[in-house]
C-alpha cells in the first residue's frame, strides 16, 4: 500500500481506494517518502556534476512540491472527518487531532520550503557557528552570504515560495486566527505539541525563511543604493527602529505574508522582521531539546536587546 500511495501523489493519478484507506499513521509514512524521495534526488544533484539539470516545465522540485500539495489536500480532509467522526466539539479528542493536523501541516509547509531554499547556507548566513557537527569558518560564512543573497535576488519565485510557506505555517502554529485550535489560542499552545520535536524545529526554519528572504534581499539593495544618500529616510527598511509590540509586528508580517503570492513578491525587503525573530525565540527558549536552543542562540543574535520594548520581562 506505500508504494502505490507514493505513485499516485507523484504521478497525478487519480486517488485510489488504497490512497483512502489510510491511517493517520499511514498519512504521515506517506509524507516521510515523499520527504525522503525529495532528499535522495537532492544529493543526486549535487553529486551530478552539473549533468542532471532541474530546470524545464518538469523537474523533480516541480513534481514533488505538486504530491506535497496533493499529500496535504488528502490529509487535510482526512483529519477533518476524522474530527468531526471521534467526538463532540470541545472535547479532548478534538483538540488533539486540531494539534495532530497543525502539526503535520507544519512538516508540508517545511518540506515545500526545503525544496525552494538551501536550509543549511541561510542558517549559516543567520550566524549558525556549528553546521552538522562542523564549526563555521569564514569562507563558509562568505560563500554562504553569497548563496542566499542571489537567492533572494535572482531566484525571487523561489525565495517567496519558500517564505509564503515559512508564512503559512507561523499563521497556523503562532497566530490565534489560524483556525488550528477549537478554543482559538494559538495552536503552539497546546500540550500535545510539547513533546514533539519537529514542530520547534519546523518553526525556526519558518522564522529563517521569512527573515532571510526579506533581510538578504534589503542587505543587498542598501548596497547599491549606498552610493547616494538621497531619500535615506524611504530607503530604510526600519530594521534599526525599536519593536515597541513584537506580537503586533510579528502578525502583520505573517497576516501580509500568507496572503497571495504576488504580494509576498512585492513585500520583499519592505518588511521588519525583529518581532518575528524575538516571539519566535521567546517561544522555543521554553522547549528542552538542546539543539532547539542552539537555533534560539542563532534568531536571538539576529535582533538586538536594545531595539526590543519588552526584552526586560520576556
Amino acid at each position: 500500500m506505500f508504494l502505490p500511495a507514493l505513485k499516485f501523489y507523484l504521478c497525478a493519478q487519480p486517488v485510489g481506494a488504497s490512497t483512502h484507506s489510510l491511517d493517520a499513521l499511514g498519512q504521515v509514512l506517506v509524507l516521510h517518502g515523499l520527504m525522503s524521495i525529495a532528499w535522495d534526488m537532492q544529493r543526486r544533484d549535487q553529486t551530478s556534476l552539473g549533468v542532471v539539470s532541474t530546470a524545464g516545465p518538469a523537474s523533480w522540485k516541480d513534481l514533488l512540491s505538486k504530491a506535497y500539495d496533493r499529500w496535504k489536500a488528502d490529509f487535510d480532509s482526512y483529519c477533518l472527518g476524522a474530527a468531526l467522526a471521534s467526538t463532540e466539539p470541545g472535547d479532548a479528542s478534538a483538540s488533539e487531532w486540531s494539534a495532530f493536523s497543525a502539526a503535520y501541516r507544519a512538516v508540508y509547509h517545511a518540506a515545500q520550503a526545503l525544496l525552494h531554499m538551501d536550509f543549511l547556507d541561510v542558517q549559516i548566513y543567520a550566524g549558525a557557528r556549528h553546521i552538522l557537527g562542523r564549526p563555521v569558518q569564514q569562507q563558509d560564512y562568505v560563500r554562504s552570504s553569497r548563496v542566499v543573497k542571489r537567492w533572494a535576488s535572482n531566484s525571487r519565485e523561489r525565495a517567496a515560495t519558500a517564505a509564503w510557506h515559512g508564512a503559512g505555517m507561523l499563521r497556523d502554529l503562532m497566530s490565534g486566527d489560524g483556525g488550528s485550535d477549537p478554543t482559538g489560542k494559538p495552536i503552539i499552545e497546546s500540550p500535545h505539541l510539547t513533546s514533539l520535536f519537529h514542530v520547534p524545529w519546523c518553526l525556526y526554519l519558518a522564522t529563517l525563511s521569512c527573515w532571510a528572504f526579506h533581510h538578504a534581499k534589503s542587505a543587498r539593495r542598501g548596497r547599491v543604493e549606498d552610493g547616494s544618500h538621497l531619500h535615506d529616510e524611504d530607503d530604510s527598511d526600519g530594521s534599526d527602529e525599536i519593536v515597541w509590540d513584537s506580537r503586533k509586528e510579528m502578525d502583520d508580517l505573517v497576516a501580509a505574508m500568507a496572503g497571495s503570492m504576488r504580494d509576498v513578491v512585492a513585500s520583499q525587503g519592505r518588511r521588519r522582521t525583529n518581532g518575528l525573530v524575538w516571539v519566535v525565540a521567546d517561544e522555543l527558549s521554553k522547549v528542552r531539546w538542546g539543539i532547539v536552543h542552539a537555533g534560539v542562540v542563532v534568531l536571538r543574535g539576529l535582533v538586538p536587546m536594545r531595539l526590543i520594548n519588552q526584552y526586560e520581562v520576556m
